[in-house]
């Protein structure tokens, strides 16, 4: 007869007899996974992931966070080891997917485990492990299906998409930290962080807390404002554009968000030749709520006109890269946990 013990948890009936399942099933598979680091790039936000065991004294770009980190600072990084191994039973399935832009298979996985994995289901901002089966690199986003009497752990996620593969970098050296990704005003933007930080949109940390304000500009977002480019007695190229920002702040309130617009507002005036102002921007209180503690979150939105000159933004790409990075970064400590 079962007992009430060995019908609840890992040590029940259901949980035997799907361990033994999974044992047939996965043939004594073992998964690697390789730990990357989070790179910011310090001019416009964009975020790349590289091999932790490349990373060295060096390297220019910083695994923090857009805004997290002063000029000339110093310190060290503790992660863990660069890789490890899991095993268990890996299910793909592979759908095809046809966009307007791209057409490409979506690469599902499911990784099956008698025991938790610890590093997968931690929570790190600034690591990603990514695994590497026939050819195919994933991560996983989530843990789903748990059942405790089953004592299984299933994890999923999709393999690194066709488009996003440039953000997996296996050497910095292939990382061009010289030239900004994007085309509109954001750096601008992301070095108005005197009051929170700012972030792109899309690409905030995992869990942080406020107060901080995130920029979207869309790609319908961004006009010219000039039949046409200009080129210079030196050869460079500029011109006359105009871009919708919006600013979302979280944990704001009325008086830093006041004091904001008119930094904003001093900043335009004392640059000119780099940024301009076109409507009269007022914050807007938005909602955004969680049922389970009946509160909404400090939410303002704010819809800025802007002009520019993409040419300018390139000179102004440069300073911010000068000012951001880390003159002195030590080696991250690695720690083997098997």
């Amino acid at each position: 007869m079962t007992t009430i013990n060995e019908g609840l948890g890992k040590s029940g009936q259901m949980a035997t007899a799907l361990a033994q399942g999974i044992d047939v099933l996965d043939l004594e598979q073992t998964v690697t996974f390789t730990l990357y680091k989070r790179v910011v790039l310090p001019a416009d936000g964009f975020v790349f992931w590289v091999r932790a065991e490349t990373l060295n004294p060096s390297a220019l770009p910083n695994t923090a966070a857009v805004n997290t980190v002063t000029p000339n600072q110093t310190g060290s990084v503790k992660s863990d080891a660069p890789y490890f191994q899991a095993r268990g039973s890996l299910h793909h399935t592979t759908i095809n997917r046809q966009d307007p832009e791209d057409s490409f298979s979506v690469n599902r996985m499911i990784f099956t485990s008698k025991d938790a994995v610890d590093n997968l289901a931690a929570i790190a901002p600034d690591s990603l492990w990514l695994g590497l089966t026939n050819g195919y690199r994933y991560a996983f986003s989530s843990r789903s299906m748990w059942y405790r009497q089953a004592g299984l752990y299933h994890y999923s996620g999709d393999a690194v998409y066709p488009t996003l593969s440039t953000q997996i970098v296996e050497n910095p050296a292939q990382l061009n930290v010289t030239d900004r990704v994007v085309s509109n005003s954001l750096p601008i933007w992301l070095g108005l962080n005197k009051f929170f930080p700012i972030y792109p949109s899309y690409l905030v940390p995992d869990n942080i807390e406020p107060p901080y304000a995130s920029v979207h500009i869309g790609e319908d977002d961004t006009f010219p404002m000039t039949s046409g480019a200009t080129h210079d007695a030196t050869g460079s190229r500029w011109q006359l554009a105009k871009d919708t920002v919006r600013v979302v702040t979280y944990g704001v309130r009325n008086d830093t968000i006041m004091d904001w617009l008119d930094y904003v507002n001093d900043y335009t005036f004392a640059h000119p030749d780099v940024l301009g102002v076109m409507n009269s921007p007022i914050p807007r209180d938005a909602k955004r709520g969680q049922t389970e503690i009946s509160a909404i979150a400090q939410r303002k939105v704010i819809t800025i006109e802007a002009s520019y000159y993409q040419s300018r933004l390139q000179s102004l790409a440069r300073q911010l890269i000068e000012n951001a990075f880390i003159s002195n970064f030590l080696t991250p400590t690695l720690e083997l946990h098997v």
